[in-house]
Parts: structure tokens; C-alpha cells; sequence
């Protein structure tokens, strides 16, 4: 809605992870697997990257066929949680403003122009099912 036109799911990359301690809000069991997903949000009509995001999934405390769609469709995880009337609560755990790095090429700025990145933990039934940074440039 704020930039007028519909947005597309782009796929960069997608991987089964065991998780680490490093993760704590998730608290992963021992062999737990967890699906770490780095994505972009892009405009139907302009092709202009509006978010990448980078997630961290705790797959297993999904239902199959949440999961099923986190791996064979391009839906972003906001749709997924409506199609599944999953309920969430994201508790925000940073937000800080970095140099755009490696992740300029996807939004056409230099290396040191300012990204802001917010950071949360969104849970389900009280459980932290996943920790998603969110990344998009100052001026937006």
C-alpha cells in the first residue's frame, strides 16, 4: 500500500540449517532443524526492491503445510500467516541503521549509502517460530 502497487516474492536463497546457540529468543532444541531464508520484497509493476530480508525459521513447530508452502511457493511469509490463520505476536528486538555493504546492488545505492534494519522474533501460541531482519534504504 505505501508505494501503490502489488508486491512479488523473490526467492534468493533458501537452506535447512541446524540452529545455533546464537539465536537464543528461538531457544532450538539439540539436531533441531530450522529453514534460513533470505529474500526480497519487489514491486509487480516497477521491479524495484522495496526489502531484502534475511529469516530464520523454526520449521518444525509449523504445520506441514505452512511448511510445505515455505518450500515449494514463492508466498511471502506475511500471506502465510493469513492463508494458515496462523497467530502471531512479533516482539521487536532491534533496530539500527547500517552502511548498505554487499546488499547495495539490490536496491542501485553505493556501498556506504544507510539501510535501516529492524530485527523481531515472531512467536505463535507463545513459541518463537522465527527471527526475521528486515533491510530497506533510509529513504524509503
Amino acid at each position: 500500500a505505501t508505494f501503490l502497487e502489488r508486491i512479488r516474492l523473490i526467492k534468493l536463497s533458501q537452506q535447512t540449517i541446524f540452529c545455533t546457540a546464537d539465536r537464543t529468543p528461538l531457544a532450538p532444541s539439540p539436531g533441531e532443524l530450522f529453514l534460513e531464508r533470505k529474500i526480497l520484497l519487489q514491486g509487480e509493476d516497477s521491479s524495484r526492491n522495496y526489502v531484502y530480508a534475511e529469516s530464520i525459521i523454526a520449521i518444525e513447530r509449523l504445520p506441514a503445510s505452512f511448511r510445505d508452502d515455505l518450500d515449494h511457493s514463492d508466498t511471502s511469509l506475511g500471506r502465510l500467516w493469513l492463508k494458515y490463520k496462523l497467530e502471531t505476536f512479533k516482539e521487536l528486538l532491534e533496530v539500527k541503521c547500517e552502511q548498505a555493504n554487499e546488499l547495495s546492488g539490490h536496491f542501485n545505492c553505493g556501498n556506504s549509502d544507510k539501510l535501516l534494519v529492524r530485527t523481531y522474533c515472531v512467536s505463535s501460541a507463545t513459541v518463537p517460530v522465527m527471527i526475521i531482519s528486515e533491510y530497506f534504504p533510509v529513504e524509503y
